[in-house]
């Protein structure tokens, strides 16, 4: 490869990298367990991708490949890459016509993947420099020109990545290898219908443990189980442990409370961490807020003496 392909390939992996950036500092804003990953195809997959749509699938004044860059999303539970999908798919950049979504289409008899994938926009930021740089290397490789400057975002579970990356490596690129076996398909399909189930089982066993936590007064742990975030590793603090042992029904709202819709709410700046800090004393205290700034709150007003207490781990207005 000469210097100058070479210059052109690195400027493309910066371009990448910045975009993976601007995605991590959104999903460490919202406190979700994740990893991510990113990568860009070579030649040969870049050629392979457009033979395998066929003859004139893609052109220079038409569609255009727009998986060249592609970033990866895995969560530790099937709820958050739910939460994490609606989030970026309600971001303006979201190509709405070419949103991957087919939970809704599955039958309950049927074995086949859920896709979570997005076609978002590049930044204008970065936009005329990628287009730039396709331009040059297309200037020895043709099928540059049928890039798109977009990317796609892709959710995953970190059960379900492995059985993807086998899937896609194996069969998706093989497809004619895998024609008339309908038995071998369908159990490839069964081995991840198991690993959904237990993505599903996950959630459960956690609120379950965060429910034992509760009963048995572990307030710290209930809420490790429950809410389940990249918490900053310390412990809650005496006062807000003996503001929720001393006003039972607060410690109640935070363990009944519905973790979707609260973090849902942090994704889309509904809530907030104070000074982003996700600790089980912001979270404690912001759930509480929360329902203390309700018409209807499900627990008792503060008084002003633990109202107080509340306000110092939540931003201010």
């Amino acid at each position: 490869m000469g210097a100058k392909r070479q210059n052109n390939r690195n400027e493309l992996h910066r371009i990448r990298r910045l975009l993976e950036e601007a995605i991590k500092s959104d999903l460490d804003r919202m406190g979700i367990l994740y990893k991510i990953s990113s990568r860009i195809k070579n030649d040969v997959s870049l050629r392979k991708k457009i033979e395998s749509k066929g003859q004139n699938h893609y052109s220079e004044i038409g569609k255009k490949v727009t998986d060249f860059i592609g970033i990866r999303v895995m969560t530790y539970f099937i709820s958050d890459a739910e939460i994490f999908f609606d989030y970026f798919k309600g971001k303006e950049e979201c190509r709405r016509d070419d949103i991957s979504d087919n939970k809704k289409e599955l039958g309950v008899d049927k074995f086949k993947p859920v896709r979570k994938n997005l076609i978002m926009d590049i930044p204008q930021s970065h936009k005329e420099k990628l287009k730039e740089i396709l331009k040059n290397i297309a200037t020895s490789n043709n099928d540059y020109n049928l890039i798109d400057a977009a990317y796609e975002l892709q959710f995953r579970t970190v059960f379900s990545e492995g059985w993807h990356e086998v899937e896609h490596l194996l069969r998706y690129k093989n497809q004619s290898d895998w024609e008339a076996f309908n038995t071998e398909n369908r159990m490839l399909n069964s081995i991840y219908a198991a690993l959904e189930s237990h993505d599903m089982a996950l959630d459960i066993l956690f609120n379950e443990l965060a429910h034992r936590h509760y009963m048995k007064g572990n307030l710290q742990a209930m809420m490790k189980m429950k809410y389940r975030l990249n918490f900053k590793d310390e412990d809650m603090s005496e006062e807000i442990l003996s503001l929720l042992n001393g006003q039972h029904e607060l410690a109640k709202l935070i363990h009944e409370y519905d973790r979707n819709e609260f973090m849902t709410g942090i994704a889309n700046g509904k809530y907030k961490f104070k000074d982003n800090e996700i600790t089980l004393d912001h979270t404690a205290c912001l759930i509480v807020s929360i329902d203390h700034r309700l018409e209807n709150p499900k627990a008792a007003k503060l008084s002003e003496r633990n109202l107080k207490i509340v306000e110092k781990y939540i931003p201010s207005k």
